[in-house]
């Protein structure tokens, strides 16, 4: 079950971050920060391999896909689009090591680590990435690697420490974006004119 839910949270996000991608285009901004952009392509090459084409990865690698080209669209100039291809190169041949040393292992404990880059890459870019979404991005993130956490917590202590560590920055994200939607809020209103009575 818990599987199931960290496959449909995970796949929600992505959908979540596509859909927003396309509706506000006109934003020109990021919903994936691109170093968890270029890791997450990578990782679900590989593991669509490895699971020799279980549906939730094809899913996710299809979502991936139109993330990883809604990011190279957003990186208008053509040396920076070269340099974020090179990265996602790089990440593909990085994440094979990774993955061949010990299938299993390889793949679970690159799984987290990924994690953790992703969750804290959002909370240093969360001014730089849209603020469209942002929290409900944020939830479905948090409640999908909630759910990894929890199927996945009795294979190792680094597993346990660092899928904890990823659920304290994911709610910090959370409250963040909050704050920062407030503020967001109040400088709106405060620039409204105020009718005197």
């Amino acid at each position: 079950m818990n599987e199931l839910l960290l496959g449909f949270f995970w796949a929600l996000t992505y959908l979540l971050i596509v859909i927003g991608g396309f509706r506000y285009k006109s934003d020109n901004k990021f919903f994936m920060p691109l170093v968890a952009g270029a890791l997450n392509f990578a990782w679900e090459i590989h593991a669509l391999r490895i699971s020799g084409g279980y549906w939730v990865h094809i899913v996710w690698l299809a979502l991936d896909c139109i993330i990883l080209f809604q990011n190279m669209v957003f990186l208008s100039a053509f040396r920076k689009r070269l340099l974020y291809g090179s990265c996602v190169i790089a990440s593909i041949v990085f994440i094979y090591g990774v993955f061949s040393v010990n299938s299993f292992d390889g793949m679970l404990i690159s799984s987290f680590a990924i994690d953790i880059i992703m969750a804290i890459e959002y909370v240093v870019v969360i001014k730089r990435i849209s603020p469209r979404l942002l929290i409900l991005i944020g939830v479905c993130r948090t409640l999908g690697d909630l759910f990894a956490w929890i199927s996945n917590l009795r294979h190792s202590s680094f597993v346990a420490a660092i899928g904890a560590l990823v659920l304290l920055v994911n709610l910090f994200y959370i409250c963040y974006a909050i704050d920062i939607l407030n503020c967001v809020k109040q400088k709106s209103s405060s620039k409204k004119p105020r009718k005197d009575r």
